[in-house]
This record gives structure tokens, sequence and C-alpha cells, in this order.
């Protein structure tokens, strides 16, 4: 007879989504994890910085939901003031500039 094993329940096999949801808004789960990981040793360095941008820049560049993903972390994550300000400017975020195109 035939002693293959019948597959795990499909609940057991449930996949950690690729989004995070928090307060209702998606995040991508993978970056935030990486960003909560570098903060770890107490914050995120401008080197972090660059890799965290680096990581959400692969493919066709930065979605939505990835650069909602990496603001949130500069709001929940201690980052230093450079890595603020770069990941701030790359992000498009540094207002003061961005307001007034010369």
């Amino acid at each position: 007879g035939s002693t293959a094993s019948k597959p795990p329940a499909k609940s057991s096999l449930k996949l950690k989504s690729y989004y995070k949801q928090i307060d209702g808004v998606k995040y991508d789960r993978a970056l935030l994890e990486v960003a909560e990981g570098k903060a770890g040793d107490g914050q995120i360095s401008f080197a972090d910085a660059k890799e965290l941008l680096e990581d959400a820049s692969d493919g066709k560049g930065i979605t939505e939901c990835e650069r909602r993903t990496l603001l949130y972390t500069l709001t929940v994550l201690k980052y230093t003031e450079k890595a603020a300000a770069f990941m701030r400017t790359a992000l498009g975020e540094d207002t003061l500039k961005s307001y007034y195109k010369q």
C-alpha cells in the first residue's frame, strides 16, 4: 500500500502576509522587519538607512507601499539625525525644498 503522508491542513501552512496592517494602513512587512532589526542596537545609522533604501528600491524602484513603510519607520524608530535627513530627502519628504522647484 501507499505510505504517502497527508499534506498538513492549509491553516498550518498559512504564510505571513506580504503586508503588515497597522491602524488600517498596509505596510511592507519584510521592509518593516528589516528596519526594526537595524534599530535593534538603539538607532538606525546612515549606513542602515542607505541599505533600507536599497532594499526598497529593488525591482522597479520604490513602490508607494515601500515609501509609506519607510516614512512610518521614521516616526516609530530612532534614526540618527543624518540618517533621518537622508531618508526624508530620498523619499521626497524634504518639504522645505520640494515645494519650490528651481
